[in-house]
């Protein structure tokens, strides 16, 4: 006898999974382990396997591996390395050849396999709102699900005493 759950995913379409926080630049680290993430939320109501899916920056592309994101969850999503764990956080995916983030500005789009664009942020250091904390240890954390093609306008440095809020709920979580 063998134990199993079976869980039936479906394929994303455009804005099922979201960027909601992007650590571009952890230091100095106010708590956070000192490693780049983006924070990915699964805004459907279906689960869905991200190795259907790929992860870019304006320079580099990588295939996610197996990992199945269930409907209204978080994952954080960094370079694999065995000094580095953000599970204390929350639920997470260590990939290998994590895309570097640029500090000053930067493109990060979830595609399907096809191409098929899922999300798509444009950063800068303007949308961190405060020149203190645009040069480093905090995260860039989107305030409303509702209006995530807003831009600049929906995102802001984190409030969090730590830098960030990885695997939760944002710090500026605004209902908008």
């Amino acid at each position: 006898t063998l134990n199993f759950d079976y869980i039936e995913t479906e394929a994303a379409e455009r804005y099922d999974i979201l960027i909601t926080e992007i650590y571009a630049d952890p230091t100095p680290s106010l708590g956070l382990p000192e490693t780049e993430y983006i924070e990915l939320y699964n805004q459907s109501n279906k689960a869905i396997n991200l190795n259907e899916l790929q992860f870019s920056n304006k320079s580099t592309i990588i295939e996610l591996p197996f990992y199945v994101l269930q409907s209204n969850e978080y994952v954080i999503i960094y370079e694999e390395n065995i000094f580095i764990n953000f599970s204390d956080y929350g639920k997470t995916l260590a990939v290998e050849s994590f895309p570097p983030l640029a500090n000053s500005e930067d493109e990060l789009t979830i595609a399907d396999l096809n191409d098929n664009l899922i999300h798509t942020i444009n950063y800068t250091t303007a949308w961190y709102r405060d020149g203190n904390k645009s040069n480093g240890g905090f995260s860039l954390e989107m305030k409303s699900l509702n209006n995530f093609c807003q831009k600049a306008k929906n995102w802001s440095a984190s409030i969090a005493t730590i830098g960030g809020t990885p695997g939760q709920r944002n710090s500026v979580y605004e209902n908008f």
